[in-house]
């Protein structure tokens, strides 16, 4: 059996899905160039940080989790914090101190100075407060 193939309506078909291909991806252009553009996906994003200088954390006393919620402290610094003052043997009494910590500089501890709760510094007594009066 010979079957003629009509190369003429194979060509006009191809011409039409041709044809509706092309008007399918000018629509999809005209959507995405329609709508402004997205970047990315959303991600999740970190527990809230302190947003103002209500809340105040004591370094000397508070744990990692707490002192994560600082702005400009991750967990790692928040550890280090932690670390180093159980092997410091005095107290953070200013921010300037924090910079003791490594990974910790004075960019950091000046932007932390606003949420830190610091004991005031031990005042040594002078000698002559010490005697007593006539």
């Amino acid at each position: 059996m010979n079957v003629r193939y009509d190369v003429r309506w194979r060509r006009e078909h191809l011409a039409a899905i041709t044809m509706l291909l092309l008007a399918a991806a000018g629509a999809m252009l005209w959507r995405d160039l329609s709508h402004p553009l997205r970047v990315g996906r959303q991600l999740p994003v970190d527990p809230p940080r302190a947003a103002s200088a209500d809340l105040l954390l004591d370094p000397n006393s508070e744990p990692a989790a707490s002192l994560r919620r600082l702005p400009g402290l991750g967990p790692v610094r928040a550890r280090a914090i932690v670390e180093y003052r159980q092997s410091a043997t005095s107290p953070f009494t200013q921010p300037g101190d924090l910079q003791r910590v490594p990974g910790i500089g004075p960019l950091t501890s000046s932007r932390l100075a606003p949420y830190l709760l610091l004991p005031p510094p031990a005042s040594n007594p002078s000698p002559s407060s010490s005697q007593p009066l006539p």
